[in-house]
Formats: structure tokens, C-alpha cells, sequence
């Protein structure tokens, strides 16, 4: 018996990046009063798409999340010293009539930063694990 063998190439598409799909509360340009900071005592990723590590869903899990903070009295991006899915900002911190950006980067096991011009809100990246991708996403408060 004879058996004939066909070499065929097929593309395989690189691992693509992380996709922040959920967050709370909502992304937005808001006016926060720090002594009342409902809904934004706590901002949260809920859910990530990625086509190798999804959040919450997948144990354990190979996402980082990458906090930063931009002031208008400092307009750098400056990464926040947490990990997590969550961040709850210090308003005592900031002067009031302050604006600043809070921003959450999700990152997975390649270990690669997104590379869109930091100014933007939202880094819309090509992948096949959503829709829309925003590898990152952006609040900007303003605090009264």
C-alpha cells in the first residue's frame, strides 16, 4: 500500500493582543466630587477577550493589568505601583478643579505594550478576540 503526502502552507495568525471589553464604571469624561467619589471610588476590568488568555474566565491567568495616572499638573503618564483588575485613586491627592486621566492597559503573556500615541484615549488595535479592541481605555476626570 502506497500512501501520498501534500505539503500545503497555512497561515497562522501571530498571537494577537488583549481586548478590553468591560469596565465600571463606564469610560468617559466625567466631573467627580472627591468627597463623594461614587461610581468612581473603584475602576474595574471585568472582562478581557484574547485569543489565548480571557478574563475572568481562565485559571490562572497570564493577563497583567498596567494602571497609569496623568495630571494636568503633570502631564506625564505615570504608572500606578497596583496589579489587578481594580483601582480605587486617592482623590486627597489632587487639587480640586484638577483634571486628570486614569488609565488601565491590559497586557498578556507576549509581554507587549500597545503602540498607540499615549495622548489617545482608547488604543484600537487589530484582533480576531473582539470586535472593537481597545487594548487600552482612558477616564478623564475632572475633580469640582
Amino acid at each position: 500500500s502506497q500512501t501520498n503526502t501534500v505539503s500545503l502552507d497555512v497561515a497562522v495568525q501571530a498571537d494577537g493582543p488583549p481586548c478590553i471589553t468591560s469596565v465600571n464604571p463606564l469610560v468617559g469624561a466625567y466631573v467627580v466630587d472627591p468627597n463623594s467619589p461614587a461610581p468612581f471610588d473603584t475602576l474595574i476590568v471585568s472582562k478581557v477577550a484574547d485569543d489565548l488568555d480571557f478574563f475572568p474566565t481562565m485559571t490562572p491567568n497570564k493577563l497583567q493589568f498596567v494602571w497609569s495616572l496623568w495630571r494636568e499638573t503633570d502631564p506625564v503618564w505615570r504608572t500606578i505601583p497596583i496589579s489587578g483588575n481594580q483601582y480605587s485613586p486617592d482623590y486627597s491627592i489632587f487639587g480640586v478643579g484638577e483634571k486628570i486621566r486614569i488609565r488601565v492597559e491590559a497586557i498578556d503573556r507576549t509581554m507587549t505594550p500597545a503602540g498607540c500615541d499615549p495622548m489617545q484615549d482608547f488604543c484600537a488595535v487589530a484582533s480576531c478576540a473582539a470586535t472593537t479592541c481597545n487594548q487600552w481605555t482612558t477616564w478623564d476626570l475632572e475633580l469640582r
